[in-house]
């Protein structure tokens, strides 16, 4: 993707249009909380305006607009997008993350999913939903991929071996504090050590195998 102007929809505290700009990128952000709009003016010194994002209209067309974390906000997402596709150059991308309902960890943790938390998430994705909205406002397929943290792997993990082994376990944690309380805290600091700080750091990546990933990005073209 070449370096031009980019909008952020419901930049927050501007964090990524910062790091854009360092590289180069012409920069403007929006959001509803004056809150974050202030910090994104006043400590990051970027060109960002209070306003509803979904009504958000402008005569200026961006090569690049970001929607990062933001469409799952939203029970219809289509006014929102079609506001996106107007601030667009003809040929400009639109990029899209959000959590991934048909994530590994999703289908796996179930109802339990960490993103799963109405009512300030409303809608939820995946890959071909994102096609079905996308390309129904005449967007072309660019990119999609996925992402995770390493501890999301760590979460799949005791999801799948958690319940069998919760009597076990307590059974080993009762003896353990029975007998020495420091040995029990030492071992479980060697544990998260071991497993969330080594494993799950090496081979959280596998988690995006097949767009796997917890959080789900795609980049379209108009």
């Amino acid at each position: 993707i070449k370096i031009g102007s980019m909008l952020d929809m419901g930049c927050g505290r501007g964090y990524l249009l910062d790091e854009a700009k360092k590289i180069g990128w012409k920069v403007h952000g929006v959001d509803y909380s004056k809150n974050v709009v202030k910090y994104a003016r006043e400590v990051l010194a970027l060109d960002v305006e209070e306003a509803d994002i979904v009504k958000f209209k402008t005569n200026k067309k961006y090569d690049a607009v970001v929607i990062n974390q933001v469409i799952e906000h939203f029970s219809d997402p289509k006014p929102f997008i079609v506001s996106a596709r107007l601030a667009l150059k003809s040929g400009g991308i639109v990029y899209i993350a959000t959590p991934n309902i048909y994530s590994y960890l999703s289908r796996f943790k179930d109802k339990k999913f960490d993103y799963i938390i109405p009512p300030e998430h409303l809608s939820y994705y995946s890959k071909k939903s994102l096609e079905y909205l996308l390309t129904n406002l005449n967007f072309k397929f660019r990119y999609c991929g996925s992402w995770s943290y390493p501890q999301d792997l760590a979460g799949v993990i005791k999801s799948v071996f958690g319940k069998n082994n919760t009597t076990s376990h307590m059974s080993l944690k009762s003896n353990i504090i029975s007998s020495d309380t420091v040995s029990l805290s030492k071992f479980k600091k060697f544990k998260s050590f071991l497993f969330d700080g080594v494993f799950c750091k090496l081979f959280y990546y596998l988690l995006n195998i097949n767009v796997g990933g917890t959080n789900i990005e795609v980049i379209y073209q108009k």
